[in-house]
């Protein structure tokens, strides 16, 4: 299954399983490339 990414401000959020998300802060120009 894919996992679900959701991004949010400057936070990438990788939701892997119910009991594993994955936060990954995104720089502004990262932020711009989604």
């Amino acid at each position: 299954a894919e996992p679900e990414v959701t991004v949010t401000g400057n936070l990438l959020l990788i939701v892997l399983s119910p009991a594993t998300t994955l936060e990954l802060p995104l720089s502004p120009d990262e932020a711009q490339k989604l």
